[in-house]
């Protein structure tokens, strides 16, 4: 079947059209609806074309108006650019014309943009944000560390905690989650990893199937505001054990992560040897 529909630009929403249709003698008068589906989007996808007020063959046929394009006699190449792409007629038979009133439901199919973000903190257990996709994930060069002062959720400006960031190591393996999100979504993001944060591309490997994706993550580097530096394991377990904020104590934070990535089965000494220590103090 070879459709013909003379509207060029399509909109988001319902239109309305005359389609001229060739149909095989033998193939006529099987069904007044018929769907389409294209699979290439652009601008605006067709969903679906709805056929209907089918013309019987010898109904007096109405004067179809003229289609853009078309030349004299059949019209078969004047379809709009993806409408009838990849259709081809099979003539088996006499042809006969027919009139059909189409109704295209047209819908904006321009892909969301999306982006992978890897969490290693809090963003692999505490997920207050819509996402499209969730794995198991990990990046290479870089090292968890409570190097971080927390002045806005797990501490105060006068009194500030202690939580992670990244720093770059040679041969080091970070475990963590990754999300593909919305680019909308990093209004929320950008806001909660504010105190010192910032957005850097990294390539994250995806555990289930080994594929490598670029993403972005959030890291406080040296010379930030907020940034503590290194400190002997036992005075950070201290640290952390008297420090509390608006989101909650110091040493939850560090026991949610602690058991969030044993539940990921990830290995992480520095995390694990510094909850022992935290957990030790009354």
């Amino acid at each position: 079947m070879h459709i013909i529909v003379p509207v060029v630009a399509l909109q988001a929403g319902e239109v309305e059209a005359v389609a001229v249709v060739d149909i095989v003698a033998g193939l006529a008068g099987t069904g007044a609806e018929n769907k389409h589906r294209q699979d290439e989007c652009g601008a605006a996808c067709i969903k679906q074309a709805a056929f209907h007020t089918w013309v019987p063959p010898g109904s007096k046929r109405p004067s179809i108006p003229s289609v853009p394009g078309a030349g004299k006699g059949r019209r078969e190449k004047a379809t709009p650019a993806g409408l009838a792409s990849g259709h081809r007629r099979r003539q088996s038979g006499p042809i006969i014309r027919h009139r059909l009133i189409v109704t295209i439901t047209v819908k904006d199919c321009t892909a969301p943009e999306a982006t992978w973000v890897f969490g290693y903190g809090s963003l692999i257990y505490k997920v207050d944000f819509p996402f499209l996709q969730r794995e198991v994930a990990s990046i290479d060069g870089w090292q968890r560390r409570f190097w971080q002062g927390s002045h806005d959720h797990r501490g105060t400006p006068d009194s500030p905690g202690r939580v992670v960031t990244l720093t770059p190591a040679r041969g080091a393996l970070c475990q963590g989650v990754a999300y593909r999100v919305e680019n909308s979504v990093f209004a929320h993001l950008d806001h909660r990893e504010k105190n010192g944060y910032q957005r850097a591309p990294v390539s994250i490997t995806l555990a289930a199937s080994g594929a490598t994706v670029e993403g972005v993550v959030y890291y406080a580097a040296p010379g930030n505001p907020a940034f503590l530096g290194e400190a002997p394991l036992p005075d950070m377990a201290r640290h952390i054990a008297a420090s509390a904020g608006p989101s909650g104590s110091n040493r939850d934070y560090l026991n949610q992560l602690a058991r969030a990535l044993q539940g990921l089965g990830a290995r992480d000494e520095h995390v694990f040897e510094l909850n022992r220590l935290v957990d030790a103090i009354e």
